[in-house]
């Protein structure tokens, strides 16, 4: 199942990719292994969301991790997280990723309904985490 945009962006909204000015640590990474971008309601930031990608054996070939979504309180339920969805679909279907994985919390109903509207579903499997350094 592909991913499907959002077919009418909310008014007032702007969702552009971080450049290398908008914080010190977008400055030190590389764009090749991912993105993020920024969402905009008016001049105020409503939300973002960062893209990581990698190779993936199961896939055979990149795949992409929603390594953060967030949308603030009082922008969520207003099709930020959708724009944002949407920007990063896209980008993927530029770089010829070929899955999608997103973590959401099992209590996270919107989340949830969010994912499925992009296509997304629950694979079954569960995150395994360990910090290493």
């Amino acid at each position: 199942m592909s991913a499907q945009p959002m077919p009418n962006p909310p008014s007032k909204l702007t969702v552009r990719q971080l450049e290398q000015s908008d914080a010190t640590a977008v400055q030190q990474q590389s764009t090749d292994r991912g993105a993020a971008w920024i969402s905009f309601r008016g001049s105020v930031p409503a939300g973002y969301v960062v893209l990581t990608t990698r190779h993936s054996m199961e896939f055979g070939g990149l795949d992409g991790f929603v390594d953060d979504l967030f949308v603030r309180p009082a922008f969520r339920r207003h099709g930020v997280g959708a724009s944002l969805l949407t920007e990063l679909f896209r980008e993927c279907s530029k770089r010829r990723v070929l899955a999608v994985h997103i973590e959401v919390g099992s209590d996270n109903a919107p989340a949830q309904a969010l994912c499925r509207r992009f296509g997304l579903s629950n694979n079954g499997r569960q995150l395994f985490t360990v910090r290493v350094a």
